[in-house]
Formats: C-alpha cells, structure tokens, sequence
C-alpha cells in the first residue's frame, strides 16, 4: 500500500532527541515519527490521533458495581444479606425468562420481570426496582409460581433493595443522561458529575439519612467517585477545564451549575471562558449570553463566536453507548445478501437506519 513494503521500513532514531536510557516513553511523547522506505525517502508521519476520553457511563458504571462489591465483600454480614437477596431475585429472573412461568407472571402482575443485563449498565438497579414495585403481590406470586418459603422475599429482603436502590439512584439518573442520544454532549458531564457528588454527599449526611445496611457504602461511593473523577473536579487539571468551557457554552446549563462549584473557583472559569470565545467576544457580550434566558441550541445563532465554542468543546460524547448502538445497526445491514455494497452506500444505509429509529423515536414521545 502506498508502495511502501512494511519489511523496509525503519525507524530513525535522532541522536539529539532520544536518550538511549529512555527512550521507549520520550518516542511515544515525540509528534512525529521518522520512517525509511526501500527507496531511500525519508516519510514523516504526524501523530495526528485524537485526545482519548473515558467512557463516563462506564465509569459510573464501575463506581456503582465494582467500588460498591468491594465493600460488601469486606463485611461478612453484609456479604451474607447480599448474596441472599440477590438470590431470591435470580429466581424470579429465571422465571421470568421461562415461557409458561412467565405467562403466570403476566396474569399474576400484568407484565412481566425486566431481568438485568451485562451490556445494561443500569439494568441492576432497574430490576430492582421492579422487584421492590410488586412487593404487595409477591405473596399471591410465590403461591402462583409455587416458590417454596425459603426462597421467598420476605420484608428484611425488600428494606436491603430499597436502600440499595435509594443508594444508586443518583448514579441511575446521571446514567440516564449520559448515555442518552437526545441533545446529549460533552458540556452534560461536569454538571451530572457535581449534581451527583451533592446528592451522594447529602445521602452520605447523618443528619438526613440513616441507614441499617448502607452507611458504610454510601461513604465509600462518595470517595469512589472523587477517586475517579478527581481530575474533572479539581478545576485545575486540562481535563476539567475544557468540560467546563463545553458546559459554559451548552445553553440548557451556561453558569447555573456553577452553584455547585467553590466560589472561588467561579471568576477563574468565566476568565477563562471568555478567554476561549475570543478577545472580540467582550465581556458585555459575555454577560448578555449568560443573563439570556433562552436555553435551546437554536439561542447560539444569535451568539456566533459562542457557538463556534460550543461545536469546537461539546463534539465529544460522554459515552459510549450511542456508538455502540450505532455498530449494531452496521451488524444488521450488513446481511449475506448485501455483500456486494460498496463503503459508501453502506455508511450511509447504517446512518439513516439509526436516524430512522430516532425520528420514530421522537415521534412517539
């Protein structure tokens, strides 16, 4: 490819530039690379890839089920009410993946049990609390399905689900809005994130919750999500810095989260803001786009040089899922019998299957 044979190339290494001792971390650091063809031509090649960006779904995700096990795996008691209830939830689950139980559940409940999915990330707490919706049925429902009174749900069972779900609800909604495809950008992580570290600090407060399995769980997700968001809150680091030009220029959220920030931060990020926007961005202008009390996108025409903020910070997604589900769709076009579509068409018949979905989408909401 580009007549160049991948056996010929060699890196050249720049005696002035590389340091023998470290030289493996100083070529990763260096922009651009030297290459050889068999020719004897020298090739740049500019390191052109893109800042690489967490997924913040997963990492929520990872915040609600792998920092919270840890924790319940560190108390034996707590470990054992876990294990039993999550159980006794299994067994309805695979019940309701049975066809003839599941027919009992439908006329028993009037719809049927969502059971929790690894490619979910907030299925866990979905069920749960689907469970804990039937829990003035769930004695007509074992009798139904003939569960024996050992795997049964009692009372004990359905407070551990409510304080579990009362635990992560916060980081199911912040989920919610993360992943969503609907007017979904990267200025929505740093207010989800410092909305959801207020709602945990407030859960975490003895004063205005107590709590009989979850104290130790609810603090140990609060240092979970400062541990992994650190640099998105710090207000220091380059990380939250653009999260916050990108959350100044969103016009649904412009300074109001900021009520959420340390005031001492507040003069610092609009300094910086405007700093952005441009030096023929005034501050007047500035002010008059924050004191506007329009909050759709189509409020950015009258603001141009803020709009060009807004695309240049707000183009990355903060998560992974609508990608992820735009590669299904590419899974489903490309059947046997469309082997033969050219790159082109194929794009473009996977992109207008997924908008497809989305205006149908909308047109029943």
């Amino acid at each position: 490819m580009f007549e160049v044979k991948l056996q010929n190339i060699d890196i050249i290494e720049d005696l002035h530039l590389v340091d023998n001792d470290n030289s493996e971390s100083d070529l990763e650091s260096n922009e651009n690379y030297m290459f050889e063809n068999s020719v004897g031509h020298t090739i740049e090649i500019e390191n052109i890839l893109p800042v690489h960006f967490r997924c913040f779904a997963h990492t929520l995700n990872l915040c609600a089920t792998k920092d919270i096990n840890k924790v319940i795996k560190s108390s034996v008691e707590l470990f054992l009410i876990h294990d039993q209830v999550i159980k006794k939830c299994n067994i309805l689950w695979k019940l309701a993946g049975r066809p003839k139980s599941a027919e009992v559940i439908q006329n028993v409940l009037g719809h049927t049990l969502s059971r929790p999915g690894e490619t979910r990330w907030n299925s866990l707490y979905d069920s749960l609390r689907q469970i804990l919706s039937i829990k003035n049925n769930i004695l007509n429902l074992n009798r139904t399905l003939e569960i024996n009174n050992k795997n049964c749900l009692r009372e004990q069972d359905f407070n551990y689900i409510e304080e579990h779900l009362k635990c992560t609800a916060p980081i199911s909604e912040a989920l919610d809005i993360m992943q969503g495809e609907v007017n979904t950008y990267y200025g929505v992580v740093l207010p989800s994130l410092l909305a959801l570290r207020r709602k945990i600090e407030i859960l975490a407060n003895p004063e205005h919750n107590t709590w009989t399995y979850f104290k130790s769980i609810v603090n140990a997700l609060l240092e979970s999500i400062e541990k992994r968001f650190g640099n998105y809150l710090n207000f220091t680091s380059p990380e939250s810095l653009n999260a916050a030009i990108a959350a100044l220029s969103y016009p649904h959220f412009k300074k109001r989260w900021l009520t959420c920030v340390e005031t001492e931060f507040h003069d610092r990020l609009i300094r910086i803001f405007q700093k952005t926007a441009d030096e023929i961005f005034i501050e007047k202008k500035v002010l008059h786009y924050f004191a506007d009390e329009e909050n759709d996108l189509q409020h950015l025409n009258k603001y141009p040089t803020i709009k060009q903020v807004f695309i240049r910070y707000n183009t990355p997604l903060p998560s992974s899922a609508p990608v992820e589900r735009l590669f299904s769709f590419a899974t489903m076009t490309n059947q046997p019998k469309s082997h033969k579509l050219s790159d082109h068409l194929f794009e473009k018949r996977v992109v207008l299957k997924a908008n497809y979905k989305n205006v149908s989408n909308s047109k029943l909401l």
